[in-house]
């Protein structure tokens, strides 16, 4: 295979129901053509965590080889995302005092520090701190302090902090599969879609993404050209197939169907009775062709 990494962009989702894997390269600074992709069945992933790391390191394994074929090249480097109940995220205000007059990005960077210099529970540690605002003495709303001057530097922060262990397991599977990580650094689930999907306008004009996964939920809502609230909500689309199953008495498969083909919600009286009655003719027809 051709070693052609260096161009392109390597994106891993390991989820609880599979692992996707897609190798894409640059068109522009913001469109990408993808090359390779590769899926396979997660094992070994519940609920965004790893609870068997030999069956979760096969698994992304097999989805990475699958999108190298499909690239015909190899790679070494690969963005991946984080998810799971365990992750906590909080807004907060931190400042520091300038050292020169003018503002550089050494303050800013000392900003950050100060805010995960805050002491965590031993089992919790920082994933990403998003700037959603700067104040600059008693000047507020800025959006860029650089070039300015002051003498305090005040900051509004999104925090994110995260379960240690679930991150170094995560971070194992990855590295036992020959793979290294960006930055050596996971990214928060909603904030990695958000950046993918959503336009400057939105985020600029408020907008919330919920991406619903198997048996997880991801919540982040964007105003004011920053986030404003991310969290994630034990309850996925596994969860749905459930309910269905139970109140129709179908089987996983036959519900799971059904939940993608009446893809709308209409909670009428008149249109659950259609939907149930559908429902169990199907099943009764489906158990008289079993006994003949």
């Amino acid at each position: 295979m051709a070693d052609k990494s260096n161009d392109l962009l390597v994106g891993l989702d390991i989820g609880s129901s599979k692992v996707v894997c897609m190798i894409a390269s640059p068109v522009s600074s913001s469109t990408f053509k993808i090359e390779g992709l590769g899926e396979c069945k997660s094992e070994g992933i519940e609920q965004g965590g790893v609870v068997d790391i030999n069956q979760a390191v096969d698994c992304v394994r097999a989805a990475v080889e699958e999108a190298e074929k499909t690239a015909n090249t190899t790679v070494k480097t690969v963005a991946a995302g984080i998810s799971g109940p365990h992750i906590r995220t909080d807004n907060c205000i931190q400042q520091t005092i300038v050292g020169s007059g003018e503002i550089e990005q050494k303050d800013i960077d000392d900003l950050l520090n100060t805010a995960m210099s805050v002491t965590l529970p031993p089992s919790m540690r920082y994933l990403d701190v998003i700037p959603q605002e700067y104040s600059v003495d008693y000047a507020r709303r800025i959006r860029t302090p650089i070039g300015m001057e002051g003498k305090k530097l005040e900051g509004s922060l999104h925090v994110v902090t995260a379960q240690s262990a679930q991150c170094l397991f995560l971070n194992k599977v990855i590295r036992r599969t020959g793979l290294e990580l960006i930055d050596s650094q996971l990214i928060f689930n909603p904030l990695a879609a958000a950046s993918a999907v959503l336009r400057p306008e939105e985020i600029d004009l408020g907008v919330a993404l919920i991406d619903i996964g198997s048996d997880l939920s991801d919540v982040a809502v964007f105003f004011d050209k920053a986030v404003q609230y991310s969290a994630v909500h034990p309850m996925g689309g596994q969860q749905i197939t459930d309910e269905i199953s139970i109140k129709t008495h179908l089987s996983q498969d036959a519900a799971e169907k059904l939940s993608c083909r009446w893809d709308r919600l209409d909670t009428t009286p008149e249109k659950i009775r259609t939907v149930l009655f559908a429902c169990r003719r199907r099943r009764d027809t489906a158990m008289t062709a079993e006994e003949s």
